[in-house]
């Protein structure tokens, strides 16, 4: 067995992220990003986009954002077959801004966590070092 966030015999996906490494559109665009990470935009198919993300995290963490809170729930599903728990969703918050209602307890816990672990990548207490962060662009707008 492998520690967390590494690839295992189990994840079968993660033997297709190292095959989709060797195709050289996707070596080119890992490339790129490194050069110019500000400047690089990923647009395609859902399908594509799992092996664009794992290659582009190989050079460290990545935020990820997509527009809807089931994109981005699949999309983490998607990279925790890959990463395991290197791979991370930042949940928004469950209230409208003009609400009274405090956040969950739960989603206040897992967003202070997923930044603690942002801030503190070499702390073995808290998992290992993140290498992709999912969000939604509604969550990353929102107060911390």
């Amino acid at each position: 067995m492998t520690s967390p966030g590494h690839p295992s015999a189990q994840t079968p996906i993660a033997g297709l992220v190292d095959l989709a490494l060797t195709a050289p559109v996707f070596a080119e665009l890992a490339q790129r990003a490194a050069a110019r990470p500000a400047e690089l935009a990923l647009v395609g198919p859902a399908s594509a986009q799992l092996y664009a993300t794992c290659a582009l995290a190989r050079g460290g963490p990545l935020l990820v954002v997509t527009a809807t809170g089931r994109e981005a729930d699949d999309l983490t599903a998607e990279l925790r077959g890959v990463f395991g728990d290197a791979a991370a969703l930042f949940p928004s918050w469950e209230t409208l801004p003009h609400e009274r209602l405090s956040p969950g307890v739960d989603t206040v816990g897992a967003r202070l966590m997923l930044l603690r672990r942002l801030a503190h990548p070499d702390d073995p207490g808290l998992g290992p070092p993140l290498r992709v962060v999912v969000t939604t662009v509604r969550s990353l707008l929102q107060p911390m």
